[in-house]
């Protein structure tokens, strides 16, 4: 959103250090550690609802607040020899602060993930070089050409701390009135109010999945053909996406299970 009147422009300042090492030829090792101020962050005001009057302005309904964001991160890579790859971690720290939310009190952020993990793999299955007969109509000069097949295996695993939503301990139910009885006799939904003590007081389940591909690449001197075949989310992890209440037990929605596919790519 822009800035307005009300609502100035937000700003922040980051600070990092780091160390880069090469032990040996095709081995890199790096840490880096880094902070972030932030000003003017924006945040809905607690309570907001989704029926506004036709008079009313997107920034009477939002709050300004400060955050901070710290954490360090380390890499191991390895890009010579069969086995290639990296691995990546990360510990960090984000949280937000506003004067008429959360008692005034600083609160984690939505994306607050303290531990983050990745490991990408790629090993070489090996090349296969043979002769092709050119084609008898081909007008290219009489002789073989070289059709060079190469296989490849690669994995990533990633790992991230869940993130941080606001869930209600509590309900009240409002004062009720004839308004709020619906075509069957019974009150509408809305009539039943959360009670939120803390914001962002709930942390959902990690969210980690493994990712498997195998390919295999056909070149010749005019032309390639790739096939590749993975499966994402390998073991079937039910992540969740969010949560939802029905009676008296909370509902996970999970976007995407094991999901298989295969891609075809030519070139020439």
């Amino acid at each position: 959103m822009t800035s307005t009147r009300n609502i100035r422009p937000g700003n922040s300042d980051l600070y990092s250090t780091g160390l880069f090492y090469s032990p040996r030829h095709g081995y890199n090792i790096s840490t880096e550690v880094y902070y972030s101020g932030l000003n003017g962050v924006i945040r809905y005001k607690e309570g907001v609802q989704a029926a506004k009057e036709q008079t009313d302005s997107w920034d009477d309904f939002v709050s300004q607040g400060t955050g901070e964001a710290y954490g360090i991160e380390l890499m191991l890579e390895k890009n010579t020899g069969k086995l290639t790859g990296w691995i990546g971690y990360t510990w960090s720290k984000s949280t937000r602060q506003f004067e008429d939310i959360n008692f005034g009190q600083p609160f984690p952020y939505a994306y607050d993930r303290r531990h983050q993990l990745n490991i990408n793999t790629s090993l070489y299955l090996g090349e296969k070089q043979k002769k092709q007969e050119p084609k008898e109509n081909s007008l290219k000069e009489n002789k073989n050409s070289h059709v060079t097949i190469t296989r490849h295996l690669s994995a990533n695993f990633n790992y991230a701390s869940g993130r941080h939503i606001t869930m209600a301990e509590q309900q009240y139910q409002g004062m009720l009135f004839p308004s709020m009885i619906n075509h069957n006799g019974e009150y509408d939904w809305y009539l039943n109010m959360p009670l939120l003590n803390n914001t962002n007081n709930y942390q959902m389940p990690a969210f980690h999945n493994l990712n498997i591909s195998y390919s295999i690449e056909r070149k010749t001197a005019d032309r390639t053909i790739l096939w590749n075949f993975s499966v994402y989310n390998a073991y079937n992890r039910h992540n969740p996406w969010y949560y939802y209440k029905k009676g008296d037990k909370m509902k996970q929605i999970t976007l995407f299970p094991i999901i298989p596919s295969v891609s075809f790519t030519y070139k020439w």
